[in-house]
């Protein structure tokens, strides 16, 4: 077993002023950030999605969560993405946020065994699964060749807070294919799939926007 590398950071992403280019004017809700120092980001461009971790007390939440936050990582086209199997049995994850290590020889094993550069592990912290939706994430990609966390984002939203429901409804504004009327505005605040998929775009875009700043 090892010990987790960190050399973190902290970010919180409202009113940050990062050198990408972002498509959409709405502000990101209220994350956490960070990312190792002076990485090569350009040797990650696979990575594998694990199943997340449940501590949200609502089983089927990690799963939806997962599927969503996969949607939006393949939309920012910043990695191509393998998706793990669903019950793929891996200790890796719950080490990590439990205990502090993983083991670093399953780890590379696991990037072999899916040719990836990096694998991305987490869990879904909160979930609300009925009106006003809530979602808590905390992710951490780990880079295969270097054994190490490179970025993570953690953080909750909650469509209870005006702020937040304010971004969501733009980001659903500027990102629907068809007419955004009132009652689409009123879905987003009382649909928790419409507003997982929010969360989950704020989530793969801040991890984008980490691979492409450096």
């Amino acid at each position: 077993m090892r010990k987790l590398r960190f050399l973190m950071v902290p970010i919180i992403l409202l009113g940050c002023t990062r050198q990408v280019t972002r498509h959409h004017s709405y502000a990101p809700p209220l994350y956490h950030e960070y990312h190792i120092g002076h990485f090569d980001w350009a040797s990650v461009r696979r990575i594998l999605v694990m199943p997340l971790a449940i501590e949200s007390g609502y089983s089927q939440s990690a799963e939806d969560v997962r599927a969503s936050l996969i949607t939006e990582l393949r939309k920012l086209c910043a990695f191509d993405v393998v998706i793990a199997p669903v019950d793929l049995s891996e200790p890796t994850c719950q080490e990590i946020r439990s205990e502090g290590e993983f083991d670093e020889v399953e780890l590379i094993q696991i990037g072999h065994r899916y040719q990836v550069d990096a694998v991305l592990i987490g869990a879904v912290t909160e979930y609300r699964a009925y009106p006003p939706p809530r979602v808590g994430m905390s992710v951490q990609l780990i880079s295969v060749g270097e054994a190490a966390v490179i970025a993570g984002v953690d953080g909750v939203c909650d469509a209870r807070d005006q702020g937040t429901i304010d971004q969501a409804r733009e980001f659903f504004q500027e990102t629907s294919q068809v007419s955004f009327n009132l009652l689409g505005k009123d879905l987003v605040q009382w649909s928790p799939d419409q507003f997982n998929r929010y969360v989950c775009h704020q989530v793969a875009s801040t991890l984008a926007a980490i691979a492409g700043s450096h």
